[in-house]
Formats: structure tokens, sequence, C-alpha cells
């Protein structure tokens, strides 16, 4: 049986380091990063819902049109669905056409 060059076992070995040196930082980062960006999502749609409150404290909430348009705009800046609705829970608006 031959032996292995020199060459070729310090090339493996190197190999063998990189690959457990990269499974050990992915397995310490992944939880960090997943917390981090998780924070950062709740705390941005956070802020859009205040920008949304305060946009529609001065809206007209008589005009239909105006509220769809608005609840649009807002589903923009949230990205992600808006229905408006009176205290009484009747519809008042959305980004998207009731049905």
């Amino acid at each position: 049986m031959r032996r292995r060059s020199l060459r070729w076992r310090l090339a493996a070995s190197f190999a063998g380091i990189a690959i457990l040196t990269a499974l050990v930082i992915g397995v310490i980062l992944v939880p960090i990063l997943a917390t981090h960006y998780g924070r950062a999502e709740g705390a941005y749609l956070e802020a859009a819902a205040e920008r949304a409150v305060r946009d529609l404290s001065v809206a007209s909430w008589k005009d239909p049109k105006e509220l769809d348009s608005r609840a649009r705009d807002l589903a923009v800046i949230t990205q992600a669905r808006v229905t408006l609705t009176r205290a009484s829970r009747a519809y008042a608006g959305a980004s998207e056409s009731s049905t």
C-alpha cells in the first residue's frame, strides 16, 4: 500500500478545518441573525403602523374613496393588506376590493 504524500494530507487537513470552521460559524450565527432581523422587522412594522395611525387620524372618515386610497397607500408602505374598520366593527375601507 502506497503512503499518501505529505502535500495531499496537508491540503486535506486544511480543507477539513475550513469546513469545520464554516459549520461552527454557521451554527453560531444563524440564531443570532434570525433574532436580529426579527427584531428589526418588528420595529419597522411598528413604526409603519404608527405612521399609518397618524395619517388616518387626519383622513376624512366620511369619504369611502379617500379611505380606500389611504388604505392602498398604507398597504404599500407597510407591505401588508390593510382593512379599515370603525369602532362599531363596520367596514370603512381596504387596500383590496371587498367581496
